[in-house]
């Protein structure tokens, strides 16, 4: 379509090279189900649909726009037939999860796993953290990267995450040799700003891949890690060279072994269902704080369009050895100005010790 433009008197045509798109995130609204307009919808059955139905109908279509008080007000006897009728119907998105989970902050019918695509997780990622890092208290959140690569900048912005209390990471196995591990600096570098923030203090589940052999050394800064797993298909050398006992961290038996890396391997359960049943074998490990926590779980999965393919044998687990004592990290004890000095006693040689009076005689 021309335009003109009357400052200049040109007519000139605008063309557009590339899709506009938004800016404001928007996989929060996003759900794999699709929802039924009750002014379109028309009946299968004989007869017209019941007064519940519709009600039922109109409150999923219009589930975002309802006030965590609105939803409150009820009980959860009714504001649950519509929390079950849009996870039935694939329709729960999460903005409406947050409205629910705002209502009722204790309601265990509330535990739920969302699906992120890898697009979305790669464009909205400042998004995800953020709406994760906002959940209060009553919420433990499992985040799966499924077939994605997590560098050091994500790594600490998950460590903003008060809820965290799984980390799942398998990579992407499509181009093995562009997956490259943390270096060790970046590790330890990770596991300080953990230990400084106070941060991930309900983390029980970390399984990494692609990651460097320098990850158990450094994991005391974790006080209620129970299981790790370290994938490590693109490192070199072998599980045998790595020794039994890497600081407070002991290789499992073998059952064990084989139980946790039947479970991530298999292509019986999502990646979410794993994490699930990852979490259940870390609570029955020794706690080192004795905490058993029974809150609402939500598991978020940033899902690549690949499915990862894990080797046995490059599978290593690491449990906490319930025997080896927490090293606390020295604190420097404060220097105040000219309190230390005061504190110490001069040491003064008695030969050259001189009276006031020889010392005003001197100058006589």
């Amino acid at each position: 379509m021309e335009s003109f433009n009357r400052d200049n008197g040109q007519i000139y045509t605008e063309t557009i090279s590339s899709r506009v798109r938004s800016m404001v995130p928007t996989w929060k609204k996003h759900a794999r189900g699709r929802r039924v307009n009750p002014q379109t919808y028309k009946s299968t059955a004989r007869g017209s649909s019941t007064l519940r139905d519709m009600a039922l109908r109109s409150c999923c279509w219009h589930a975002e726009l309802f006030m965590p008080e609105t939803l409150a007000y009820p009980g959860w006897h009714y504001a649950g037939m519509v929390y079950r009728h849009l996870k039935a119907t694939d329709t729960l998105t999460f903005n409406s999860w947050t409205l629910f989970q705002k209502a009722y902050p204790n309601q265990l019918d509330l535990t739920h796993a969302f699906r992120v695509s890898h697009h979305d997780s790669l464009a909205s990622w400042p998004s995800i953290v953020k709406s994760l890092t906002a959940l209060d208290g009553s919420v433990l959140t499992r985040f799966c990267a499924h077939g994605t690569d997590l560098d050091l900048s994500q790594l600490l912005s998950l460590a903003n995450i008060p809820t965290l209390a799984a980390l799942v990471q398998v990579g992407d196995s499509r181009h093995p040799g562009d997956c490259a591990a943390l270096s060790e600096s970046s590790v330890r570098a990770w596991c300080r700003a953990v230990r400084e923030k106070k941060a991930l203090r309900k983390l029980k589940l970390l399984f990494l891949s692609c990651m460097s052999d320098a990850l158990p050394r450094h994991l005391d800064a974790f006080p209620a890690l129970r299981l790790v797993g370290v994938d490590r298909r693109h490192s070199t050398g072998g599980w045998d060279a790595t020794p039994k006992a890497c600081g407070r961290w002991v290789r499992p038996g073998s059952v064990d072994q084989d139980k946790f890396t039947q479970t991530v391997c298999g292509s019986r359960y999502s990646i979410a269902e794993k994490t699930e049943r990852l979490c259940g074998f870390a609570e029955e490990l020794p706690s080192p704080e004795g905490e058993v926590d029974d809150l609402v779980t939500l598991s978020l999965t940033c899902d690549a369009a690949a499915e990862p393919y894990l080797r046995s044998e490059s599978i290593a687990w690491f449990v906490r050895d319930p025997a080896a004592k927490e090293t606390q990290p020295r604190v420097a004890r404060p220097i105040q100005d000219g309190s230390d000095r005061a504190t110490k006693k001069r040491k003064v040689r008695q030969e050259k010790q001189q009276d006031v009076a020889s010392l005003l005689g001197l100058f006589g």
